[in-house]
């Protein structure tokens, strides 16, 4: 089983996808963007079925002053139930 996350909803094969634990982070992610992430599992016979599709948006900037040229770190965390 593996999963896979996207800006499009509906995304299948081709869009980032990791295997393992679905307890690993998501990184590089864009501020303000809406986000699909969905499981999938590759069968036996070849064929691809996949799991329900949930939705997050990631936070906007918060309006804080910082230094131009600065970096802003944003870190968050998907829980599957």
């Amino acid at each position: 089983t593996e999963y896979l996350y996207a800006i499009t909803p509906h995304s299948e094969l081709g869009a980032k996808s990791f295997t393992g634990s679905f307890t690993s982070p998501l990184t590089d992610l864009t501020l303000d963007t809406t986000y699909y992430i969905r499981t999938y599992a590759t069968l036996s016979d070849g064929s691809t079925v996949y799991g329900n599709e949930i939705q997050f948006t990631t936070p906007k900037l918060p309006k804080y002053r910082f230094n131009p040229g600065g970096s802003y770190k944003m870190k968050g965390y998907l829980k599957f139930k």
